[in-house]
């Protein structure tokens, strides 16, 4: 396993491919939203919160692994590997996807792709996935003082702590939402840190959730999003969709704490396709919207009109692609480095 515990590297892979199917139903309902009925829009809209716990937990298995007080992590460590890498990656992709539109559009490609692309990725108005790639920058950037407070904090002021973090970045947010406006904030102002600490905590012990109470959690997450989504629609349809699409929804935080219990607990032991699909998830997450978009978007296929099995053909086919090019492209060694 080359050190690395089995349950990350399986949430890390199943992570991913629930992304490739959010994104697969997200783009649908998107591209075919005026041609389907109210509930086939709505299934597929409830299919996307019920996978909204996907980035959390790859954000909780990267806080469990940076947070451990005993893993060494020095300033030139952080800028040399963790924000180098990230950085690498999100300038190429930005690139990419530049080329990929105007080669796909009329106008082709000119000087003004590049110049375009330089000004997309400072602006971070690039691909909307990518802003996964910013967020990580950011992480890295406050990594030593998050890291200074995990090794200097009893068990009790972190659970505190993460009950704070709770509070003003999951429930408060939905309060302000709802139109209700309060003065109390604390100084953080995304809820990713939340995910961030959470992570560290269950995987240290520090909130013990048992593989069963994970289960729990995840099952509950799923039937309250999902009766949010039918119900929301029903009773608040100008409100629901933006408070269902957040990750500050506190359901998200019940599916993503739970199955990240669920799984990081299992034993070690050698698990070759897990390690594989591992390895190559965070080009998967990169690349996997180009294909979405030739199969959707550029060949007009509407699985709308083929039921849910045509959703599930089409993100196995995206992610199947998706692996085996980034398979190819990591045996080159400079890229290998940055995927």
């Amino acid at each position: 396993m080359s050190g690395r515990k089995t349950g990350y590297t399986v949430l890390r892979a199943v992570s991913c491919m629930a992304i490739v199917l959010m994104h697969t139903l997200n783009i649908s309902e998107i591209l075919y939203r005026d041609e389907i009925s109210k509930t086939q829009q709505r299934a597929a809209l409830t299919g996307v919160y019920c996978l909204m716990w996907a980035v959390p937990v790859f954000i909780m298995v990267t806080g469990a692994l940076l947070m451990d007080p005993g893993k060494e992590i020095p300033l030139s460590k952080i800028f040399s590997k963790y924000i180098f890498r990230i950085f690498a990656a999100l300038a190429a992709s930005v690139l990419v996807f530049a080329i990929f539109d105007d080669l796909m559009n009329e106008g082709g490609l000119s000087a003004a792709t590049f110049t375009g692309a330089f000004r997309k990725l400072l602006e971070g108005k690039s691909w909307s996935h990518l802003w996964y790639l910013y967020l990580l920058i950011g992480l890295y950037l406050l990594l030593p003082a998050y890291r200074a407070i995990a090794a200097h904090i009893s068990d009790r002021e972190y659970r505190y702590l993460l009950a704070v973090l709770f509070v003003f970045l999951l429930i408060i947010p939905q309060l302000e939402t709802a139109g209700f406006r309060t003065g109390f904030s604390i100084q953080i102002s995304a809820v990713y840190t939340f995910y961030f600490f959470a992570g560290y905590a269950i995987s240290s012990g520090k909130c013990r959730l048992s593989a069963k109470a994970g289960a729990v959690l995840f099952v509950s997450g799923i039937l309250l999003t999902a009766a949010a989504s039918c119900l929301g629609a029903a009773y608040f349809p100008d409100s629901a969709d933006a408070l269902l699409s957040s990750y500050s929804f506190p359901t998200v935080a019940l599916m993503a704490a739970g199955i990240f219990s669920l799984i990081c607990g299992m034993k070690d032991r050698k698990t070759k396709i897990w390690d594989i699909l591992d390895a190559n998830s965070f080009g998967v997450y990169l690349i996997h919207l180009i294909f979405l978009r030739i199969i959707l978007r550029y060949m007009s296929f509407d699985p709308f009109k083929y039921g849910a099995a045509a959703f599930a053909g089409v993100a196995v086919l995206a992610y199947l692609v998706s692996q085996i090019l980034v398979w190819l492209l990591r045996l080159i060694k400079p890229v290998r480095k940055v995927l």
